[in-house]
């Protein structure tokens, strides 16, 4: 009975956390940058966390913002801009399956986050007249679902993305303002010693259609085997 009411204790215990980190450098992605344009991040990444966890659900809102000038661009171009993100996971587990996801939204998340395509950062095709740019917005997401049987995790998922800006239209003429991204994929984590774990995993990335004549960009896949060594 003891041991009952303290697990019952342990599950309905409610966990907070708070995290605040403020990073003083990062670079940002400019295609449109020659030389003689220098970045300056006047306000350095901010990224401010809560997490929440009670019983077998956990979510940690999270939401980042940074901001850069440039020195070197013409006087009549803008020469400040901002990226920023928020982001929502959610996880829960009740007992051998489990279900994770996220979703975001950001403003020019290839500026201040790495994997992003150009376009979804300030380049070239952001500028909507010689002297304005017009702000990439993104939304996306990702669900995996996995299930273990004993030694061994079957997890399944699939991740899109969602980008748009008027500028692409008007003025450059492109037939859409947005464009996206998919990708599925399935992993079997199993634990095969204490000490190693092997990570089969097939990745099947669709990249969309380009935006000035929409034309399939193509798809990819990856086969591959992690090993994974702990002592």
């Amino acid at each position: 009975m003891q041991v009952a009411l303290e697990k019952a204790a342990a599950v309905n215990t409610v966990y907070w956390a708070f995290r605040f980190l403020h990073y003083f450098e990062y670079p940002a992605n400019m295609t449109f940058a020659g030389a003689g344009v220098d970045v300056f991040q006047t306000v350095p990444r901010l990224s401010l966390s809560l997490q929440y966890k009670t019983g077998d659900f956990s979510t940690t809102p999270s939401f980042g913002y940074a901001k850069y000038d440039t020195e070197g661009v013409p006087s009549f171009i803008e020469d400040s801009f901002e990226a920023w993100a928020f982001i929502l996971p959610v996880k829960i587990v009740a007992e051998a399956f489990t279900v994770q996801g996220e979703v975001h939204y950001a403003m020019n998340p290839g500026v201040g986050y790495s994997g992003y395509p150009e376009k979804s950062g300030l380049c070239l095709f952001s500028f909507k007249s010689f002297s304005e740019y017009e702000d990439t917005t993104n939304w996306g997401g990702y669900i995996d679902a996995s299930y273990s049987f004993g030694a061994l995790r079957v997890a399944v998922g699939f991740g899109y993305e969602y980008f748009e800006n008027d500028a692409l239209k008007d003025p450059w003429g492109c037939k859409e303002d947005n464009f996206n991204r998919k990708l599925f994929y399935i992993v079997l984590p199993y634990k095969m010693h204490m000490n190693l774990a092997l990570y089969p995993e097939f990745n099947y990335l669709d990249h969309g259609e380009i935006t000035i004549n929409v034309e399939d960009q193509g798809n990819e896949w990856v086969l591959d085997i992690l090993f994974r060594f702990v002592f």
